[in-house]
């Protein structure tokens, strides 16, 4: 009889220990909401790594030869100010004008 008092007293200690420590873990631990990439914890974490004037940032130009957008940063720009995605396009433009 004393056995099993002894492996019962055991066995609730044991089970609150681990409720104890799963509680703790739990209200520690990331939610499935951090896993998603809309999660707030998330994109404030992309905007904390991403530099100001990154890729991101850049305002689209449209191209004066075949209107395709191109980022701001990679704009080949003619004499008269056009924007262009390239500088075959801006050669293509030149021939077809002249």
């Amino acid at each position: 009889m004393q056995r099993i008092a002894v492996i019962v007293l055991v066995l609730f200690v044991l089970w609150r220990v681990l409720t104890a420590v799963g509680k703790r873990l739990m209200k520690d631990s990331a939610g499935a909401e951090d896993f998603s990439k809309f999660s707030a914890r998330r994109r404030d974490r992309r905007n904390r790594f991403r530099p100001s004037g990154g890729p991101g940032n850049d305002e689209l130009v449209e191209c004066a030869g075949c209107a395709s957008w191109v980022p701001a940063s990679r704009v080949s720009r003619a004499n008269d100010g056009s924007a262009y995605c390239s500088e075959a396009c801006m050669g293509e433009r030149a021939a077809r004008t002249n």
